[in-house]
């Protein structure tokens, strides 16, 4: 059972419920709990309204975040590349490196 604190939880007018089969609210319900059709009506008794200011690191997260979306998954140049030195016999492993890489992985997550 949920429960319905400052009508967080109300079912909303042609917006699906979740956990339904895409099942859609058609009757929304008020501030009151009661079904009516003036649920989204704003509350104008309210004269203070709340506002929300990020910090500049959560501004630079954000911007970082969208980048990053943006951004391929793949670098198909540096693939490309890749293939092609490991088809003509050119690409080399530096194993020394890659046990260092290897152990300093392995040290930082403490395995």
């Amino acid at each position: 059972m949920v429960n319905d604190i400052n009508n967080i939880n109300a079912p909303q007018p042609g917006k699906p419920r979740n956990g339904s089969n895409g099942g859609v609210d058609n009757v929304a319900v008020n501030s009151s709990g009661n079904a009516g059709s003036n649920a989204s009506a704003p509350d104008t008794n309210n004269s203070s309204a709340d506002t929300v200011q990020l910090s500049a690191q959560a501004q630079e997260l954000s911007r970082i975040q969208s980048d990053l979306q943006s951004a391929p998954d793949v670098d198909e140049a540096r693939v490309s590349e890749i293939r092609d030195s490991i088809t003509d016999g050119s690409y080399t492993v530096d194993a020394n490196r890659l046990a260092a890489r290897i152990l300093a992985d392995e040290q930082n997550f403490g395995v």
